[in-house]
């Protein structure tokens, strides 16, 4: 069996904060096709619930879209820290770096983090 490394993304990232600290991120790549989607989104693991899906061009073409939508915040059921949400979020960042995946983080709204430093710095505390 003949094993295929899917061909470098560029992945984009934005990273949301409330007042307790992160609360959302979502991670994205457009491909050329939905079959490059589908073989970016099965280059990570399973448990990372990376999803592959079709996005529609203006030209009527059909392109791929890789996403990973992330919960941080906390909340009862979790005791007040995400650490599932922390971990997958941590994880999904090595694999994009170790595959060589660029990443472009987006702050786009007021609640965004103002970097991806910022973004990253709130994980480890």
């Amino acid at each position: 069996m003949i094993v295929t490394t899917p061909a470098p993304a560029a992945f984009r990232l934005w990273a949301y904060q409330d007042s307790c600290g992160p609360m959302y991120a979502s991670l994205a790549a457009i491909v050329p096709t939905p079959a490059d989607a589908e073989e970016l989104a099965a280059s990570f693991p399973k448990a990372l619930r990376v999803k592959a899906t079709t996005l529609g061009a203006t030209d009527g073409s059909l392109r791929g879209y890789v996403t990973l939508q992330v919960k941080l915040r906390s909340d009862k059921a979790n005791g007040g820290v995400n650490e599932t949400g922390i971990r997958r979020a941590c994880r999904a960042l090595e694999l994009l770096e170790a595959a060589g995946h660029s990443l472009e983080y987006r702050a786009d709204s007021l609640n965004s983090y103002p970097t991806l430093e910022a973004f990253l710095a709130s994980l480890e505390a």
